[in-house]
């Protein structure tokens, strides 16, 4: 499923709230593009997050994982830490972050590169499980939801249904992805639905 983020380069998102687990993610956006044209609306990339967790705060870029207080600033290379606070940070092969604040919740934080002879910009990705069933947030709303797709008909058009429930009309559509200059189907709600 796709949905649109309104956004402009050096907006910050915040992608995750669980109060629960005192636990915030919020994304800085940037411009897909190393050198944007002017020409248009300027496809958006996250290039860095910003993790909080009981006092803890993490700055994940696409080139250093730092402490906000500048305790520890590492690289995107095979390392392992543990936080004043506990928490367990391990790098995979220069690109996958995986952040253990507690026992029970894992956050991943995937890096992506750009291509720079097509001057496609370096990118994040984030994902995670053991959240609270109050998670809140951009992506944090979609995780522990029965969240399914239905189609109506043989058609492109169909319904998001939550806990069962019909709850968004929804249209299949070819969306242009700017980092691998692609298209891809994909399912939209809202305004591009009608």
């Amino acid at each position: 499923m796709c949905f649109d983020v309104t956004a402009v380069p050096g907006d910050h998102l915040e992608l995750l709230s669980d109060r629960v687990n005192d636990l915030d993610v919020r994304a800085q956006v940037a411009s897909a593009l190393n050198h944007p044209s002017g020409n248009g609306p300027v496809p958006l990339i996250i290039d860095q997050l910003v993790l909080t967790f009981g006092r803890e705060i993490l700055v994940v870029s696409t080139e250093r994982i730092s402490s906000q207080d500048r305790v520890f600033s590492i690289p995107w290379t095979n390392e392992r830490i543990r936080t004043a606070d506990g928490a367990f940070l391990t790098v995979f092969n220069g690109t996958r972050l995986t952040i253990q604040p507690r026992a029970n919740i894992s956050l991943v934080v995937t890096r992506h590169g750009g291509r720079e002879r097509e001057d496609k910009a370096d990118y994040l990705g984030f994902s995670g499980e053991g959240f609270s069933d109050s998670v809140d947030g951009l992506i944090g709303s979609f995780f522990g939801k029965d969240i399914r797709l239905t189609k109506d008909s043989q058609d492109v058009r169909g319904h998001i249904r939550i806990g069962g429930e019909k709850r968004e009309k929804v249209t299949l559509a070819m969306v242009r992805d700017i980092r691998e200059d692609t298209a891809k189907p994909c399912w939209y709600s809202g305004s591009k639905s009608a």
